[in-house]
């Protein structure tokens, strides 16, 4: 069936009204990857801030759970992988996180306790694997710690 002149071009403006819609609801990967290292970063800090007071994992001293950080047992940098592993972000203190490159002879002995061998275990063999991301991977674990820190904040309410 052939289409008249008038029908191609509605047809060649819906494509492009498409193309426009569809560049507009993308969000660049880089900018998911913020985005979801926010709110991962917000849902472990909203925890710690309902314990009040928090141990470093590294050193075991308490602190106000306001100055303690996000200190990763596989640093971020060197191993996406793990990332956005929970397990992988414990409470550390500056002192251990930033001076001591995070203290992480002691960081292992007590993640062992909290999570057990087995579990360290597969997060150190888990940084060798290769896993591509996708946008739809990322969007969906920003909606899961969104949901989990506004049930954290219903408690309080």
């Amino acid at each position: 069936m052939k289409l008249s002149k008038e029908e191609n071009k509605i047809l060649k403006l819906q494509r492009r009204l498409d193309k426009i819609r569809t560049k507009e609801k993308k969000v660049s990967i880089p900018k998911l990857k913020k985005e979801l290292r926010k709110w991962l970063h917000r849902y472990i800090r909203t925890k710690w801030i309902v314990d009040g007071w928090g141990e470093c994992i590294s050193c075991k001293k308490r602190f106000p759970a306001s100055v303690l950080q996000a200190g990763h047992y596989l640093k971020d940098g060197n191993y996406p992988r793990t990332r956005y592993e929970e397990d992988n972000i414990w409470k550390q203190c500056q002192s251990c996180n930033l001076y001591k490159g995070g203290n992480l002879t002691e960081y292992r002995i007590n993640l062992v306790e909290k999570i057990g061998e087995s579990r360290v275990k597969e997060l150190e063999t888990m940084r060798h694997e290769y896993f591509k991301k996708d946008r739809e991977w990322y969007e969906e674990k920003i909606n899961t710690y969104k949901v989990k820190v506004s049930s954290i904040y219903e408690k309080f309410k």
